[in-house]
This record gives C-alpha cells, sequence and structure tokens, in this order.
C-alpha cells in the first residue's frame, strides 16, 4: 500500500512521471466544457458588472470598423450599452422596457415585454441571460469546443478555445444568407470571463459570398458594481440631448405599416417628439407637452380591455382612469387609438380624439 512505501520514493516516482499528483490529473482532464461550465456558474453568481467592449469588424469595402461599447449589465436583465463609432446608438433595459436609440437614423425603438405575448414573455424571462452570459450558453450549447492550450492576453492569464458551430447550427445559419459565428474565445483563468472572441461572417450575394472575420475584446471589467436605478432610464433630458424631439410624425411613419393620425387639437400642448415601438404589434407614440402632458398611443392591437362607452363623433370609444391618467379608446379603421392625459379632462380627451377623424 501506498503509506507503506517511504516518503522520499514517493517523491522520486512523482518527479520521474510515474506517479501523477491530483493537481496534475485534474488539469489534464480539464476540458473546453469545463471550463464554459464553470464560466456560466461564475456568471450566474455575480450581481452586476461594468465593461468596455471593443469591436472590429470587416466591412463590405474590405476594411474593418471599430466601435467601442460601454456597459454597464445588474442581472439578469437590466442593462444599459453605449456604442461609439461613426455613429452613435443606445441600449437601455429596466427589465421590462427596453429603449434603443440610433443616431444615424434619429429615432427611438421602444419594446414593452409586458405588451408581449404570454407564451412569448415565459421564453424571454425564462432565458435571463444577457450580456457575455449569452455568449457562454451559445458556445456551450451549439459548438464542438477543444481546449488547445493556455496564452497570455491584455495581461491576463488565458484558456483558449477553439469552437466550430455544430453541423446542423451551421446549416441553419447559412440557409438565411448570412451567418456568422465563433471561431476561437479567450477564457480569462481567475474571474473566467471571455476576454476575446474571434470570429468569421459570410454573407451571400446574388454576385456569390462574401467572407469577413471579427473580433471582440472584454477589458476594463469590475464585477458586483454599484448600478443606480437613474442609470437604467433614458431619462427625458438625454432623449432631448439627442434630439428625439426633432423626430417628427413624418419620420416616424417611415418605420411602420399603417397612416399616423395626427390631432389638429391639442389643448394648447406643443408636439415634442414621436416614437416608434416594437413589440407583439408596432406602434407608435406621439408626446406633447414639455413634461408629457398628453400622449396619443397608435396600434394595430387594442390596449383598453374595458371602461365607459362614450362617442367620437360616429366613432364608438372607451373612457377609462387608469391609475390616475384619464384614456379614450377608439378604434378607426383597423388602428386602435389611445388618448391619454393626468391633466387634461374626459372631454377635452374626446375633443382631441375628434380632432383626428
Amino acid at each position: 500500500m501506498m503509506k507503506n512505501v517511504p516518503a522520499l520514493l514517493v517523491l522520486a516516482l512523482v518527479l520521474c512521471g510515474c506517479i501523477q499528483s491530483p493537481q496534475a490529473t485534474t488539469e489534464q482532464n480539464y476540458t473546453a466544457e469545463d471550463i464554459l461550465k464553470e464560466a456560466i456558474e461564475k456568471y450566474n453568481s455575480i450581481e452586476s458588472y461594468e465593461v468596455t467592449i471593443y469591436h472590429k469588424e470587416g466591412h463590405l469595402q474590405k476594411r474593418f470598423e471599430n466601435k467601442t461599447e460601454h456597459a454597464i449589465f445588474k442581472l439578469p436583465d437590466k442593462f444599459r450599452r453605449e456604442v461609439e463609432s461613426d455613429f452613435e446608438s443606445l441600449s437601455v433595459s429596466n427589465g421590462t422596457i427596453t429603449w434603443n436609440y440610433d443616431e444615424l437614423l434619429n429615432i427611438a425603438i421602444k419594446t414593452d415585454a409586458s405588451r408581449m405575448d404570454a407564451s412569448k414573455l415565459k421564453k424571454l424571462l425564462a432565458r435571463k441571460k444577457i450580456g457575455y452570459g449569452e455568449i457562454l450558453y451559445d458556445l456551450l450549447r451549439n459548438y464542438e469546443l477543444k481546449l488547445v492550450g493556455e496564452e497570455e492576453l491584455a495581461g491576463r492569464s488565458c484558456y483558449l478555445i477553439e469552437t466550430t458551430p455544430k453541423e446542423a447550427v451551421k446549416e441553419n445559419l447559412e440557409k438565411r444568407g448570412f451567418a456568422r459565428w465563433v471561431e476561437k474565445v479567450w477564457i480569462d483563468k481567475e474571474q473566467l470571463y471571455p476576454v476575446k472572441l474571434k470570429g468569421r461572417t459570410i454573407i451571400q450575394f446574388r454576385r456569390g459570398e462574401e467572407e469577413f472575420t471579427w473580433t471582440t475584446e472584454y477589458r476594463e471589467i469590475k464585477f458586483n458594481v454599484r448600478v443606480s436605478d437613474k442609470c437604467l432610464a433614458l431619462l427625458r433630458q438625454e432623449m432631448q440631448n439627442r434630439k428625439f424631439n426633432t423626430l417628427l410624425v413624418e419620420e416616424a411613419q417611415k418605420f411602420v405599416n399603417f397612416t399616423v393620425l395626427k390631432p389638429s387639437y391639442t389643448a394648447g400642448y406643443e408636439f415634442e417628439f414621436a416614437t416608434v415601438i416594437k413589440d407583439e404589434s408596432e406602434a407608435i407614440e406621439l408626446s406633447y407637452g414639455k413634461e408629457n402632458e398628453l400622449g396619443i398611443f397608435e396600434s394595430l392591437k387594442s390596449t383598453l380591455q374595458d371602461g365607459e362607452e362614450v362617442r367620437i363623433k360616429d366613432t364608438e370609444g372607451r373612457y377609462k382612469v387608469d391609475l390616475g391618467v384619464r384614456k379614450i379608446e377608439f378604434n378607426y379603421k383597423g388602428l386602435w387609438v389611445t388618448v391619454a392625459s393626468e391633466k387634461l379632462s374626459k372631454e377635452e380627451l374626446i375633443g382631441i380624439a375628434e380632432s383626428m377623424l
């Protein structure tokens, strides 16, 4: 038995390689799957993190486009992401409502999870994977993985893993005419986050196939940082700074497949900006007044389930007070319109609704 072997003999056997230490055995059997599972476990244990992400991607003109992203994530489902490139973009989510702002189009798109179909909302909540956590899950589920060694990167000691999309996944991507996948990932040995990803994009054109490479690097990462709710809100001042108030109804009209109705009477409140909303049914929200004293919501789906019956010219409508907000809803040629305000009376709301017909 081993306990009867002299200590010096055991040491000699270990040194010559005849006996492996438990640590050496563990390292030898450590797989890429083990690393990703541990990384996911670590990710699920953190409450928040802040990071700067550097994106470099091949462009159609054979040049590379560089983007710098400053991001804060409050797990499981809140985030703020600002991307700097030729044009700014901003995404903010409080877990239910997500705003996406695009400087090039000068438009904000709002997605409201509370308006989603129950089955889709359930799937969304079940995932609860944002940030690099989503990447880790995707690699573990959809890729063949191979641990090829260790490498120093950006001053960090990393595991280097080669990744190949599973055949069914790759075929599904290529059928769309657009395929994007990861080929290598560097995982920080101590903190277990992806320091760098390298991949490839293939796009099918009529003239043939184009192939581009891309890299994403995570730098200056800080875990369990304090994140205020203010940081995760898209504030009115930010909206004004980004010139949302110059988004006219005519500009917003381009992003929906229905004719936007505009009121000729607004109780003295001036138009501020229009917001395009993408959820189960595309919609537009018109804001009037410096403090959004009057809001008009237009969608192909009804939002007011009950209420007092009212007449808007020759059209039937409903009136309801919800959490202090007075609302009038009516349908015009298949378009559902809600006129809402905390300050205006029922009669004034009916007058505004009538001016839209």
